[in-house]
């Protein structure tokens, strides 16, 4: 999971100014919020902190801290939901929904923290 104790604000701030204009858009569209919550609760996902954390974790997809591919291994442990299936039907609806139209810029922008004591 992503060592989320580890990205500082600063980070996501930095990360924020050098994204591509693409991806900024697609953080700043104000139905984003609404579409991952919409996705949630298609998926029988309604705890408002969950939803909440899939926000984030879409949002750190976003910035490039999570790679696209990760995103249903990400819900699964993020949300506690103990359900791989479940995760990778949220992260499909997620892909198709927001991804898509970004997908190449997403591939150029991953870059993942480093965890401390990795190599």
């Amino acid at each position: 999971m992503i060592p989320v104790n580890q990205i500082t604000e600063a980070e996501i701030l930095e990360r924020y100014d050098a994204i591509p204009a693409p991806l900024a858009d697609a953080l700043d569209d104000p139905a984003l919020p609404a579409i991952v919550d919409t996705i949630c609760r298609d998926h029988r996902v309604t705890d408002p902190d969950k939803i909440l954390i899939t926000r984030q974790i879409v949002s750190f997809v976003l910035l490039g801290f999570v790679h696209d591919y990760d995103l249903a291994r990400e819900l699964n442990e993020g949300l506690s939901l103990n359900n791989p299936q479940l995760a990778s039907e949220i992260a499909s609806a997620v892909s198709a929904k927001i991804f898509a139209p970004i997908k190449a810029e997403l591939a150029k922008n991953y870059r993942p923290i480093v965890e401390a004591g990795s190599s």
